[in-house]
């Protein structure tokens, strides 16, 4: 349903998935994108912000919620949620990072976009993915938004839950214990 476009479809399957396990984890995410798919910007981005701030996926959350502002359009409010997930001494997610430098394009912020990437990559880049983006955009290639829409949406949500699942191995927390329930 989701290659076709048909989100309600898919929406209705998605509340037949068990809310247990993985898919009880996936679902809040995989069911705001497929409301943003429908028209439904407004609820997919309430739905976000009903999440558990506890279930270790609180920043994927904030990611997405940037995602979607800023393909309504809403890049102040885009840059605002996403600024808070890359300022600091730590290296960001480099989709996040990419997100970030992508609103700041969009919203004719250039050469905070610039700086963002030049940060970053002196922060750490093991890679050269940073590098690279950072080459491209001082070339004038700008970064897109790491996601163009719910169906790229929806496969990112993914993607951010299995790193966050990933991560847990290291350290048992929050997400494990909501697995077992």
């Amino acid at each position: 349903e989701v290659k076709r476009g048909d989100y309600p479809q898919a929406r209705q399957r998605l509340g037949k998935v068990s809310k247990r396990g993985v898919a009880g984890l996936a679902a809040p995410l995989l069911d705001a994108w497929m409301m943003f798919g429908a028209g439904d910007a407004r609820g997919a981005l309430a739905k976000l912000r009903q999440g558990n701030a506890d279930d270790g996926l609180a920043q994927l959350r904030l990611y997405h919620e940037a995602m979607m502002l800023a393909l309504s359009g809403q890049n102040p409010e885009a840059a605002r949620v996403m600024r808070r997930e890359v300022s600091g001494d730590a290296p960001a997610p480099l989709r996040f990072v990419q997100a970030m430098a992508a609103i700041d394009v969009a919203a004719g912020r250039q050469p905070e976009a610039l700086e963002l990437l030049r940060r970053q990559v002196a922060m750490g880049d093991e890679y050269g993915t940073l590098a690279e983006m950072l080459r491209s955009a001082e070339a004038g290639h700008l970064p897109p938004l790491p996601v163009n829409g719910p169906a790229a949406g929806i496969a990112d949500a993914l993607l951010g839950i299995a790193e966050a699942l990933s991560q847990q191995r290291a350290a048992p927390g929050l997400l494990e214990q909501r697995l077992r329930s």
